[in-house]
């Protein structure tokens, strides 16, 4: 956490996070809202990561990563 704006904010060690999990996401691709397919990244785990901390329920706690949003 970090304070940002008088409140506590996530912070994510990205390195940390990667180093976590490893090659799970090798040759995962997430299209873009721009249509490029991109690797999935520290950044998007981060973000997936978030959101199932804060759920509140099994369904709230559960995240995926969309490969190819529309």
């Amino acid at each position: 956490m970090q304070p940002v704006e008088g409140r506590l904010t996530e912070k994510f060690d990205l390195e940390a996070l990667k180093a976590t999990y490893g090659n799970t996401f090798d040759g995962v691709l997430i299209t873009r809202g721009t249509g490029d397919k991109t690797a999935v990244t520290p950044q998007d785990v981060a973000g997936a990561l978030g959101k199932a901390l804060r759920g509140k329920t099994t369904a709230e706690r559960t995240v995926v990563i969309e490969t190819n949003p529309s």
